[in-house]
């Protein structure tokens, strides 16, 4: 039978929730279809977030900033 726990937080794969306004972070092979700052804005509100694709070390992605 299986075991439940109580209190364990589901990871997040961005770090919207410890972001700082002014601070980004790189999101390889993610196309601006992605709703990556959409995401961001609509589960951490009041926190803003704006994207931009960008090529870092020749990987094409997107670029994602806290702006609020």
């Amino acid at each position: 039978m299986a075991t439940i726990d109580d209190d364990i937080p589901i990871p997040n794969k961005y770090p919207f929730s410890t972001m700082g306004v002014g601070q980004s972070f790189f999101a390889p092979n993610k196309k601006p279809r992605n709703p990556i700052s959409s995401y961001g804005n609509k589960h951490f509100h009041p926190k803003k977030f704006t994207q931009r694709t960008m090529t870092e070390n020749g990987v094409t992605g997107l670029r994602i900033w806290r702006v609020e």
